[in-house]
């Protein structure tokens, strides 16, 4: 099949190796992610395992060289557990859409994929790791992330991205008070907090300046805005 472009399959027993046309493949059953599907020169989207079963990277097979062959746009459902898969991730230098999981004392550094857009990010439990090294793509325009336990003195690593438009936490927010600033989401019209122990909510007319829509799902705490 030499014009095959769009492949979805339950699981990928055989190799691929040898079709150079895929642009878009989707395998939901794959022990690991194997470096060649990263190395296809058309393939633009891969999605592997599933949000619950997310897939590693295949650890014998790192190659320095995949920064300058990869086109890969959107990747989906994988794990970065260790520094090795980090560096892997980085690597892709023009992903615009990702979604991960990550052990709950690791962020991987995502700062180098500069055209990264849309950042799905599940921990596995609540974060224990070190705030201060967290350093997102400032091009992202929708971000989620689960369990990050972001403490409000650490807001301004995500309401300071300079074109962040959507943004959803669920279980990412902790603390009893939130003080927002007037430098800070500007460019947000979409904002949801899920599984907040937030209480107060202290803003101003001209904090979150262009904000369309508010959803607040089991925010049971919170008495005022």
């Amino acid at each position: 099949m030499p014009d095959l472009r769009y492949l979805d399959i339950d699981s990928l027993e055989l190799s691929l190796n040898s079709h150079q046309n895929p642009e878009f493949v989707c395998v939901n059953f794959l022990d690991s992610i194997p470096t060649y599907l990263l190395k296809m020169p058309k393939l633009r989207h891969l999605h592997v395992g599933s949000s619950r079963y997310p897939r590693r990277f295949r650890r014998k097979y790192y190659s320095p060289d995949i920064s300058r062959i990869s086109s890969l746009q959107t990747l989906r459902y994988v794990y970065i557990g260790d520094s090795k898969s980090e560096e892997l991730l980085r690597s892709l230098s023009n992903l615009r859409k990702l979604k991960c999981t990550s052990p709950h004392n690791i962020c991987p550094n995502l700062s180098s994929l500069t055209h990264l857009e849309s950042l799905i990010m599940a921990l596995k439990s609540d974060f224990e790791g070190d705030y201060s090294v967290i350093n997102f793509p400032t091009n992202i325009k929708k971000l989620t992330l689960s369990k990050f336990a972001l403490p409000s003195k650490n807001k301004s690593l995500i309401g300071t991205l300079p074109n962040l438009e959507i943004l959803k936490l669920d279980e990412a927010f902790e603390g009893q008070i939130w003080n927002t600033k007037e430098d800070e989401f500007q460019k947000l019209k979409f904002l949801q907090l899920k599984w907040s122990d937030l209480e107060q909510w202290n803003s101003s007319h001209d904090h979150f300046p262009i904000l369309e829509r508010l959803l607040l799902f089991d925010c049971e705490k919170l008495e005022m805005i």
